[in-house]
């Protein structure tokens, strides 16, 4: 697997040479988005990636830096699709905490030149335990309290975990949470990599709470960056590699890792 930060910024006002949150999962032949903010597509496109091999997004929770290219990105799939004859290589699904709001940004292309195209993808659910599974990876999702409880029993926000079918390798995503410990029944089981947000939380911290667990992550990518980490990376960069006990990365724009 090989993942690259298509955005690493969180929802902030914008900032010089940062996007909103996106990450993209190169799998076998195929592509697997994890959010979509604003920009993903021309981003991914820019940098190379055929986005006709796209196959899912996994959005963790409705809120516009997490979701505000989605409707784009999809347009962007018609619009390659046009332009060079071709048809993407898989349907496209969209899994989503909520559904509506899916479909009202689908809807907002009807008036656009491949309004029809766009109603193609399909909408899914997004609830705890598996939510897809292919020949390249599983994906599984657990409810976190990033927008608070859900006495309705709909939680309205999620982290990923995503598993390799070829190699066992695993890679948590941890999305918006109210705290780390949002994540401990994924973290109890080990993982390979962790990209954990700092847009609600200080990155010593969460360097101390990895630290405190019988199983780090292997490697640890800060990505969704808050002001503790824009306001000076390298310094922050270099405070994190001194406390936490394994690898640990600041994501930039385009940064990839590969497992």
């Amino acid at each position: 697997m090989k993942i690259t930060v298509l955005g690493s910024c969180s929802g902030t006002e914008p900032m010089p040479g940062r996007h909103h949150t996106s990450v993209l999962l190169e799998a076998g032949e195929a592509l697997y988005w994890f959010d979509a903010g604003e920009s993903c597509a021309h981003t991914a496109h820019t940098s190379g990636f055929d986005l006709l091999r796209s196959r899912c997004l996994f959005i963790t929770h409705p809120h516009m830096d997490h979701t505000g290219g989605l409707p784009h990105l999809v347009w962007t799939f018609a619009k390659l699709q046009w332009r060079n004859k071709r048809s993407m290589v898989y349907p496209f699904a969209i899994y989503t905490p909520y559904p509506p709001q899916v479909r009202e940004y689908l809807s907002a292309g009807a008036l656009t030149e491949f309004g029809p195209e766009m109603q193609k993808a399909a909408v899914h659910p997004v609830t705890d335990g598996v939510v897809y599974e292919d020949e390249n990876i599983s994906v599984e999702a657990l409810h976190n309290r990033h927008m608070g409880d859900a006495p309705d029993g709909q939680w309205r926000s999620f982290s990923y975990r995503i598993q390799s079918r070829a190699d066992g390798k695993k890679v948590l995503l941890s999305g918006d949470v109210k705290s780390p410990s949002d994540l401990q029944p994924f973290l109890e089981d080990g993982s390979d990599l962790l990209l954990m947000e700092t847009g609600h939380h200080d990155p010593l911290e969460v360097c101390g709470f990895l630290n405190g667990l019988t199983m780090p992550p292997g490697k640890l990518l800060f990505y969704h960056h808050g002001r503790t980490i824009l306001a000076d990376p390298e310094r922050c960069r270099t405070q994190c590699r001194q406390c936490y006990c394994n690898e640990v990365f600041l994501a930039d724009d385009g940064m990839s890792i590969s497992l």
